[in-house]
């Protein structure tokens, strides 16, 4: 055999350049909207929480060190951000 290939898997946020490339850019105006979006969502997930404050502060703690969240960040009305 001419070549010696060994398969191994790599994590998808390993591959950076294929997720930039795989993704649309998206224009100011839709960024807009989709930000509006995930702070509506957000407001809707706080306004109707079934869950504890110190739930959602772990939540909130969770969500700022998490880089896939690309800024999207969980505030609760009446917790410290």
């Amino acid at each position: 055999m001419r070549f010696n290939m060994k398969a191994v898997h790599v994590p998808g946020k390993q591959l950076i350049m294929a997720a930039t490339l795989s993704k649309s850019p998206l224009s100011q105006e839709a960024k807009a909207a989709k930000d509006q979006e995930v702070k509506a969502y957000i407001e809707a997930v706080i306004t109707n929480k079934f869950i504890t404050p110190a739930k959602l502060i772990k939540i909130r703690d969770t969500t700022q060190n998490n880089s896939d969240l690309d800024g999207h960040h969980l505030h609760p009305e009446g917790l410290d951000a």
